[in-house]
């Protein structure tokens, strides 16, 4: 979503430079998260959702083994990067209605 084609887009703004270095900052918070949590949730996916364990109690065991500390805590982490994404694009997108003709109101 906010890759190559996307950032040949911003280039064209005023102040793409400032938005580059936002959009680098959402990229490290992904790569952090991704960093922390890919193993624990490719095993919670694989074995209750994705490949679906055919032991069940594999899978009820696998579920149960998520307390709800982890749970806050992977929610809580991806909403942040959530956040900073929505303050991003929603200043990407007051720019582009400024600075974009096809854009302006007519």
């Amino acid at each position: 979503m906010l890759g190559k084609e996307f950032r040949t887009i911003i280039s064209d703004l005023t102040e793409h430079e400032v938005l580059k270095e936002l959009l680098k900052d959402i990229t490290r918070e992904l790569n952090s998260y991704k960093q922390i949590y890919q193993g624990r949730l490719h095993a919670i996916r694989n074995v209750s959702i994705a490949h679906r364990d055919k032991n069940t109690m594999e899978q009820l065991s696998t579920i149960h083994s998520i307390s709800w500390v982890e749970a806050i805590n992977f929610v809580s982490g991806f909403d942040k990067i959530l956040n900073l994404t929505g303050q991003f694009l929603q200043k990407v997108m007051d720019k582009s209605v400024i600075e974009f003709e096809e854009l302006k109101r007519k």
